[in-house]
């Protein structure tokens, strides 16, 4: 089994991590991944950027308080994570338009210009919303957060919510062809050409016995 899972390992590239910033799931998911990463630090994690609200989609949070408020409770008992109070009272029921767009194009800067710490990145963009309650479709949020993860060269383009860049919506595109069920979803990319699924599991230890068994990370 071990000489198996060796020989797979060497065969693998990297996890594929798709990923939406206004994904509750998502901020639930942050300590699965976050454990992985920090356990593996060779293991190459790619984010990968479907857009989970995009089109007619995009509306004022509070269209959808009662919604998320419910199902946040939910996310909370499978995962741990806790939305914060910020988020919760001051956000969610604003009439701040919700939209992928402005995040995921901040992470998409990150993934093509320093791509080894756009999991942290992202991690963080999702803590602003969710914890602190942040508007993701302020520019100088992403150019803080930089700051912050010490990625002071990145510089940011932020479009208004409605509209799609064509870098975005070619990275929508390439997502959505990897035929995902929902978000989060994990797949891994092998040296084959192959993309197989990984079964998800919010708890870290968990989701390293899962790639173990894939032959993803070493025994």
């Amino acid at each position: 089994m071990r000489m198996a899972a060796s020989y797979i390992q060497k065969m693998t590239q990297t996890l594929i991590y798709v990923h939406d910033p206004l994904c509750g799931w998502c901020f639930g998911f942050t300590e699965a991944i976050s454990h992985v990463a920090k356990s593996f630090p060779d293991l190459s994690i790619e984010i990968r950027l479907g857009g989970l609200v995009t089109g007619d989609r995009i509306a004022p949070y509070a269209t959808l308080h009662d919604y998320v408020k419910a199902n946040s409770s939910k996310m909370q008992s499978v995962t741990g994570a806790r939305i914060g109070d910020a988020f919760l009272n001051e956000r969610l029921p604003s009439q701040t338009l919700m939209s992928s767009h402005p995040p995921n194009c901040a992470i998409l800067t990150v993934r093509e210009t320093e791509s080894a710490r756009a999991l942290d990145f992202t991690i963080a963009v999702q803590d602003a919303h969710f914890v602190d309650g942040a508007d993701l479709n302020q520019p100088e949020l992403y150019s803080r957060i930089a700051c912050d993860l010490n990625l002071p060269t990145v510089s940011f383009e932020i479009p208004p919510p409605h509209d799609v860049p064509a870098s975005l919506l070619s990275e929508y595109k390439a997502t959505h062809a990897l035929n995902f069920s929902g978000y989060p979803s994990l797949f891994v990319r092998s040296t084959t050409g192959e993309q197989p699924p990984v079964s998800l599991s919010y708890d870290g230890p968990t989701l390293i016995k899962t790639l173990y068994q894939m032959g993803v990370v070493p025994a």
